[in-house]
């Protein structure tokens, strides 16, 4: 098909005008602001109370991490306010804590294709970075056997398990020495039918 140079001016314009408008919506919907150095160290705080070894830690990784950057099209920032956390606020929340009595992370695995040299390394890595915890592999939990719904994703074409529904399958598996229990999924996951985790 040939184009002529009327059309394909016409044709160019209104794709300008499209990606502009595009932009201004995404500008409109962008109402986060990538917090400069003095906001985030009013977020991290004086760090009074907490022991000096614990202070000095947290003093140590700062460095470690990047600045959040701008959002992009798409991405959470960009759909949703957040109000931030200061480590005062996360230090006065209810968390999960480690007990005498709930000591163990559980490792569950959910399909079949989930081979143990696989499961005996992501052990080892939870063993290494939770130190002091219990770390147990669990017997297979079969995601197909337990009446977890699917679907497969309109864009990837791939199958997708129910992520809610399989938190509330697994709910009466998990043990009562547990200080938590990781289930493990190679198959994409959907939170709920109008949601996607992602496209792809």
């Amino acid at each position: 098909m040939v184009i002529s140079d009327k059309n394909y001016k016409f044709l160019n314009s209104n794709l300008l005008i499209y990606n502009q408008l595009i932009k201004k919506n995404m500008q409109s919907k962008i109402s986060f602001q990538v917090p400069d150095e003095q906001k985030r160290q009013k977020a991290i705080g004086s760090l009074q109370g907490t022991s000096c070894l614990y202070s000095e830690a947290i003093k140590a990784i700062i460095p470690l991490f990047k600045p959040i950057p701008n959002p992009k099209a798409s991405d959470w920032l960009v759909e949703h306010k957040e109000t931030g956390q200061t480590f005062e606020g996360y230090s006065k929340g209810v968390h999960n804590k480690v007990t005498v009595n709930r000591n163990t992370i559980y490792i569950q695995p959910l399909e079949d294709s989930i081979d143990q040299e696989f499961l005996e390394t992501l052990k080892i890595f939870i063993l290494a970075y939770y130190k002091g915890m219990n770390v147990k592999v669990k017997e297979l939990l079969n995601v197909k056997k337990i009446g977890v719904e699917s679907r497969v994703n309109k864009y990837s074409k791939k199958l997708q398990y129910n992520a809610g529904q399989i938190l509330q399958k697994i709910e009466n598996h998990v043990p009562e020495d547990a200080y938590c229990l990781i289930a493990v999924c190679m198959t994409d996951l959907y939170p709920r039918d109008a949601w996607n985790f992602g496209n792809i």
